[in-house]
């Protein structure tokens, strides 16, 4: 156990790494074409409680898995961005459709990813400040399964 600093508490340091690597991956084009800002993934079960009468009994009920996804960027002069979402906007291709995020590792990490599968665009808004007169757009997506792997 680590010995008490000056103010009676402990602290170790936790393995190091970098978030320098963490890359983007899509179907058709990379992430450093669309100037993403950020990204949002949820994935959810859903659970029913049933309780019976008369009982103190309560019964858990698992329904189907969903997720969403938001991705915020800045709208630049890219033709990748119409393709974006001319793959991604078509539920055709659905079953192609995945983006990945992708942690490379460093300082001696392991290298991870997360992949969501499935995905399809369901609404794209625009915003725009005066301060700065960035167009920003932030699209949201439908997701059917999301993975946590390390390479």
């Amino acid at each position: 156990m680590a010995q008490p600093d000056i103010l009676g508490r402990t602290a170790t340091v936790g393995e190091p790494f970098s978030a320098d690597d963490t890359e983007l991956l899509f179907v058709g084009a990379e992430s450093q074409s669309l100037v993403i800002q950020s990204l949002d993934i949820a994935y959810r079960q859903n659970i029913t409680r049933l309780w019976e009468i008369g009982t103190d009994k309560q019964y858990f009920v698992s329904g189907h898995q969903e997720g969403n996804m938001t991705m915020a960027r800045v709208v630049g002069p890219k033709p990748l961005v119409g393709a974006f979402l001319q793959q991604y906007g078509d539920v055709c291709n659905i079953r192609d459709n995945h983006i990945t995020l992708w942690v490379k590792g460093a300082c001696g990490t392991e290298a991870g990813q997360i992949k969501a599968t499935g995905v399809v665009v369901t609404q794209v808004a625009y915003r725009v400040a005066a301060q700065d007169m960035v167009i920003n757009e932030a699209v949201s997506m439908l997701v059917a399964r999301v993975e946590q792997n390390q390479a």
